[in-house]
C-alpha cells in the first residue's frame, strides 16, 4: 500500500491540477476521520493508518504546491475562476430551447458537435482525420485552436536524429511544426523544433531535417528514470489544412523510432493534446449533466452519488472501516465535479460508477460479531 500510495502521489503531483490537489486533501481528511469513527464504534481502539495516510497525502500535496509552476498557478485562482464561470454560461447558452431539451437534455456526447456547429466567438478546434489516396494513408490536420498530435518515442541523449516526411498544403499559407519535447502529462519542456513550409499547392513534397537531442532527456531520477519524450505535429496557421504522409525518424544506427508512421493502422500509437481543451466541454459535471441529460439527468447523477454517500456514512456509523475510503472518494467526486467533466472519460466514468456501487452495496447491515459469554471455571455457589 505504501508503494501504491507513492506512485499515486507522484501521479497526483505531476497533474499540476489545483482541483485534484484540493480533492485529494479533502478525500484524505474525510477518509481518516471516517476510519477513526468506525474504529470507535467497534471499540477497537485508535489506529495509526489514518494518520499515516494523512501525512503521506499531505506531504505529496505540499511537495507539489512548493514547485514554482504550481505556486504560479495558485496565484491565478480568482481570474481563472472568472474565466471558468464565463465558460459555464457560454456552454449552457448553446442548448436548444423547449421543454423536451430542459427535461432530457441535448443527448450524451453531443457537446463537442454542438460547439463545432455554433463556433462561439469564432473559435473552433483543430480537426484531424486519417484519409486515403488510393492505397496511401495520410494524416490531414485542419488547424483551428492549438492542438498537438504526438507519439511517445525513445531517444538517446546527445545524438542526432534524421526526420523524413512528405507534406501537402491546400493553400499557400500551410505550415507544419515538428516538436521533440520532454513531456509530463500535458506539459512540454526542453523542446527541439523544426518548421516545414510547402511551396507547391496541392502537391506532395518531401522534406527532411536533423533534430539534435543534446541536453534532452538527460535528467534522471535515481539514476534510472528519465522524463518521457514525445514527437508532436502542429499546424500553427489557423484556417489552413496540411496533409502529412509517412513519417520516419531514424536514430544514428538507422533504426526508425516511430510506430505506425504511415497511419496504416489509423491513429494507433498517436494521441493529441489541446491547449484550449475547455472548448470541448463544460468543466462542471453538474452543468454537463444538465446540458446532456437535462433536469432528469442531473437529478439521476445527484441521486446516485448522494445515495451512495448516505449509505456509506451510515456504514461507518455501524463500524465498517471500508466505508471510510468509499466516503472519502465520493466526497472527492462531488467536489471535483464542480470544476471538471468527470463522466466525459469512459475509464474514469467506470471508476466513478464502481465506487458509487460499492457505496450502495453497503446498504445491507453486516451482523456484528457477538462477544463470547464469560466462561465459569467453577459451578456457582448456591
Amino acid at each position: 500500500m505504501v508503494g501504491i500510495g507513492l506512485c499515486a502521489g507522484y501521479a497526483l503531483v505531476v497533474t499540476f491540477a489545483r482541483t485534484a490537489y484540493a480533492a485529494a486533501l479533502l478525500a484524505t481528511i474525510v477518509a481518516s476521520l471516517g476510519w477513526a469513527w468506525a474504529a470507535a464504534r467497534r471499540d477497537t481502539g485508535a489506529s495509526v493508518s489514518p494518520v499515516l495516510l494523512f501525512v503521506l497525502v499531505g506531504g505529496v500535496v505540499l511537495t507539489g504546491v512548493a514547485t514554482p509552476f504550481m505556486a504560479e498557478r495558485f496565484q491565478h485562482v480568482l481570474p481563472d475562476l472568472a474565466d471558468r464561470e464565463g465558460d459555464w454560461q457560454q456552454g449552457l447558452a448553446l442548448r436548444d430551447g423547449g421543454l423536451t431539451t430542459a427535461l432530457f437534455g441535448m443527448g450524451l456526447g453531443t457537446y463537442p458537435r454542438t460547439v463545432l456547429a455554433h463556433r462561439p466567438d469564432g473559435r473552433f478546434p483543430t480537426n484531424f482525420i486519417v484519409a486515403h489516396d488510393g492505397g496511401y494513408s495520410y494524416l490531414s490536420l485542419s488547424a483551428g485552436l492549438p492542438e498537438y498530435f504526438g507519439q511517445k518515442v525513445i531517444i538517446k541523449p546527445d545524438s542526432h536524429y534524421r526526420l523524413f516526411l512528405p507534406l501537402r498544403s491546400q493553400n499557400d499559407k500551410g505550415k507544419l511544426s515538428v516538436f521533440l519535447c520532454e513531456k509530463l502529462l500535458l506539459y512540454s519542456d526542453n523542446c527541439r523544433s523544426v518548421v516545414f513550409t510547402p511551396q507547391i499547392i496541392g502537391e506532395w513534397e518531401d522534406f527532411r531535417a536533423e533534430i539534435p537531442t543534446v541536453g534532452l532527456s538527460t535528467h534522471t531520477y535515481f539514476h534510472w528514470f528519465s522524463r518521457p519524450v514525445e514527437l508532436s505535429l502542429f499546424d500553427p496557421i489557423e484556417g489552413t489544412t496540411v496533409d502529412i504522409g509517412h513519417i520516419r525518424v531514424f536514430d544514428p544506427q538507422g533504426y526508425d523510432i516511430i510506430r505506425n508512421g504511415d497511419f496504416s493502422r489509423g491513429t494507433e500509437r498517436w494521441y493529441f493534446t489541446d491547449d484550449e481543451h475547455r472548448i470541448w466541454r463544460i468543466k462542471n459535471q453538474y452543468l454537463m449533466s444538465l446540458f446532456e441529460g437535462g433536469i432528469l439527468g442531473l437529478v439521476a447523477f445527484a441521486l446516485l452519488i448522494g445515495t451512495a454517500l448516505t449509505v456509506a456514512v451510515r456504514a461507518i456509523g455501524r463500524g465498517d472501516h471500508m466505508a471510510a475510503p468509499i466516503t472519502g472518494s465520493l466526497v472527492a467526486i462531488l467536489f471535483s465535479s464542480l470544476f471538471d467533466d468527470l463522466l466525459g472519460v469512459p475509464r474514469l466514468a467506470t471508476l466513478i460508477y464502481l465506487i458509487a456501487l460499492s457505496g450502495l452495496a453497503m446498504a445491507a447491515e453486516q451482523p456484528r460479531a457477538k462477544r463470547p459469554e464469560p466462561r465459569l471455571d467453577r459451578p456457582p455457589v448456591s
